[in-house]
């Protein structure tokens, strides 16, 4: 199967070799710049060229072993990827570069697990990530480059290294508990041989579009839409994942335009297309060249498909483009997904019995849920459902753990001896293996993989996961009285997606209850500061309350469902306000005066969060207790600056956390000093205050201190 696409190469650097000489002149790259609307192209010849650059620069550097890569835009980790693989440097991708520490932190402990002796970046981001290296001893031997300032003539510096197919490409990190990140290790083999498998169910072709704004630091990105595309030998346009973010509408139309015919991404991308594109942005697209939208990456959502379809068949989408799929890092991406020839298989079950680990047919329309199915089975990794206490296989329609077995299944964790022997070596008790544990529930049923839910305490947030011991932690140190080891984080389905659910316990003795309110307050704003994700409910129990095993382990699953069954008594809650539809208005002509400001950014805040009437934000009003998470943060950055054409800060809503400190950011970086935008300095307290100065201060200098 490999040899279909790829020849006799091996590895990809020999692949990329041969398409630069094959199709030199053929476009691999086109990358989208959402301010201005422009592409840039990059030929296989100039990838390579620049690939061979870079891998000089990296060897001039002295560095040997492995390089963590953080960028910001596609457009230079690209050849920055390849570049470390021409090197014979195993890349290392990670989150690119943000103030909170708590990021920082997890940079360091992913540099140490890797042992990386280099940092490759641009010369826009890497004066400040120098500057915070400075601050971290683990970063004091590692050699930092910036690939953007080499020269591409010193390609011919570049000494080849030798390549085996088994040899390591790349360290993926998985998000792993808080100082704990695993790095999943990829291998040339592993790429070619899931490359083609995804590449076969998806039919790829030399004429294949790609488009993607997944970011290129995660599997689905990188392997999917990256090197997927590049291996293959078609084209891919990329863009960043704010672009997306802060305007939906821009991944479709740039398939419009483009003539997509793959793209994809996790569930919450098409909810949220068919939430925030307007009707006069859904006129102008054509999405009739879409042969595959993939997606992945999250639970897949039968409604989420029946309501894109629906909204977006106007534009020419085929109810049969969308696919379902399933994969993880540690099986390389792809598991397996609904053929391009093929429809997703839509099963209904009884939710009463699947919350049981059971299917069966449901009893009425209340206890209907509908499943899709994550595509069918194929040869090339096998997989198995398998009780996971008893270690025996399951039969069709039985729920159990997912195992895997195949040429994706990569070589294990880095440093991870004992963990790698219990998910990587895993036998059946008929002896049959070894299997990857996936730790994900599911059955199978005609065929198709469905898959049901978590074995680990992992939760999905618009793609991201994240650990319920992390937000844990970080709860119980929100403030005063609250118990440690004593909460529970969980999500629960909503009408679109999920929603986090806390329970946490407090001690009554140290607890004020006249300062219930800032407590609850205090725990959203961390959740939201150190892990991106707006709670939708918090409660706050008396002790002794949240369900534990007999070794004191908190079990979340029963917890979860008294919650559902509206079986808990807290002694105080909080939950986020439902919001009415929003209404459908255009937005009006720039304005010019601070009142008119005033009004048209609580016009943009309202659209995106979904609100009716603009006027009744109130100035002291906090943005994160309105209910915005980290996407709706980039979005409504995004429509600021769409809006009056300026460039903001990453951490716009964080230093200004109120509508009236962010009007009056807004008003003055619009040049417009006037007594009513001073004004607004009086709804501000010393601190909000005091955030503004250090801002200005640190903007003078040039950069944050």
């Amino acid at each position: 199967m490999t040899n279909y696409f790829f020849g006799s190469a091996t590895n990809l650097v020999t692949r990329l070799r041969d398409l630069a000489d094959s199709q030199a002149s053929q476009t691999a790259f086109h990358f989208l710049n959402e301010r201005s609307g422009s592409i840039t192209q990059m030929s296989f010849a100039t990838l390579d060229q620049k690939s061979r650059a870079i891998a000089a620069g990296v060897q001039q550097a002295g560095i040997k072993a492995r390089a963590l890569l953080l960028f910001d835009r596609p457009t230079d980790f690209v050849s920055a990827f390849f570049g470390c693989l021409y090197a014979g440097v195993v890349p290392v991708p990670a989150y690119p570069p943000a103030p909170n520490p708590a990021h920082w932190q997890r940079l360091e402990d992913i540099a140490v697990d890797a042992g990386v002796d280099g940092l490759l970046s641009s010369t826009k981001l890497l004066p400040s990530i120098e500057a915070a290296m400075q601050r971290k001893p683990s970063f004091a031997a590692v050699r930092a480059l910036a690939v953007d300032s080499l020269d591409e003539n010193a390609a011919s510096a570049w000494t080849a290294p030798t390549i085996a197919g088994d040899d390591l490409a790349f360290l993926q990190y998985t998000s792993g508990s808080t100082g704990s990140p695993k790095g999943v290790q990829v291998t040339h083999a592993n790429l070619l041989a899931n490359i083609a498998t995804f590449g076969r169910d998806f039919g790829f072709h030399g004429e294949s579009r790609m488009v993607s704004w997944l970011p290129l630091f995660h599997d689905m990105g990188l392997i999917g839409c990256m090197l997927g595309p590049a291996m293959v030998g078609c084209q891919a346009l990329l863009m960043s994942p704010a672009s997306f973010i802060k305007n939906p509408a821009r991944w479709l139309q740039s398939i419009s335009d483009f003539g997509g015919t793959i793209s994809g991404g996790p569930n919450f991308a098409y909810d949220l297309c068919t939430h925030k594109i307007s009707e006069e942005q859904l006129a102008g697209l054509d999405l009739s060249t879409w042969e595959v939208a993939f997606n992945g990456a999250e639970p897949v959502r039968a409604a989420t498909l029946s309501r894109f379809a629906k909204r977006f068949n106007p534009c020419g989408l085929r109810p049969g483009v969308l696919k379902p799929c399933y994969g993880l890092a540690e099986a390389t991406l792809y598991v397996c997904g609904v053929d391009v020839d093929d429809r997703a298989l839509v099963h209904s079950v009884s939710a009463k019995a699947l919350a049981a680990n059971q299917t069966m047919a449901p009893n009425d329309d209340a206890d209907r849920l509908d499943l899709a199915a994550s595509g069918r089975l194929n040869d090339d990794q096998r997989v198995l459902i398998v009780d996971p206490e008893s270690l025996q296989t399951r039969g069709d329609g039985a729920v159990g753990e997912i195992w895997i077995q195949g040429s994706g299944v990569t070589a294990g964790y880095r440093n991870r001896p004992e963990r790698n022997q219990r998910d990587f070596a895993a036998y059946t008790a008929a002896g049959e293996g070894p299997y990857l544990r996936s730790g994900d529930l599911g059955f199978v049923h005609a065929g198709a993989l469905f898959v049901t839910g978590r074995l680990k305490d992992l939760l999905i947030f618009n793609g991201r996961n994240l650990y319920p011991s992390d937000i844990e932690h970080t709860v119980e140190r929100a403030a005063r009285g609250l118990r440690p080891s004593c909460g529970a984080a969980f999500s629960v389905p909503d009408e679109n997606s999920e929603s986090l659910v806390i329970l946490q316990e407090i001690t009554p003795r140290q607890f004020d209850d006249s300062q219930a309110d800032a407590v609850l307050a205090a725990i959203r704003d961390k959740v939201m500061r150190d892990h991106g994700v707006q709670p939708a409910t918090i409660y706050l129990l008396r002790p002794n309350k949240i369900p534990k095993t007999s070794s004191g382990k908190v079990q979340r699953y029963r917890a979860r469902q008294r919650f559902l069954e509206g079986a808990w008594q807290p002694v105080f809650s909080w939950q986020q306000p439902q919001q009415p539809p929003a209404q459908t208005a255009s937005a009006p002509a720039a304005p010019r005066q601070a009142a008119d400001i005033d009004r048209q950014v609580r016009s943009l805040l309202a659209a995106t969060l979904g609100l009716a009437n603009a006027d009744a934000l109130q100035g002291e009003q906090k943005l994160f207790e309105l209910g915005l998470d980290s996407i709706g943060a980039l979005e409504f950055k995004g429509r600021l600056e769409d809006e009056f054409h300026l460039e903001l800060p990453a951490t716009l809503v964080f230093d200004y956390p109120t509508i009236a400190a962010l009007v009056t950011f807004v008003t003055t970086s619009c040049g417009i000093t006037t007594a009513a935008a001073e004004a607004d300095l009086d709804d501000l307290d010393e601190d909000q205050l005091a955030d503004m100065l250090a801002q200005e201060l640190a903007g003078s200098q040039g950069g944050r201190v």
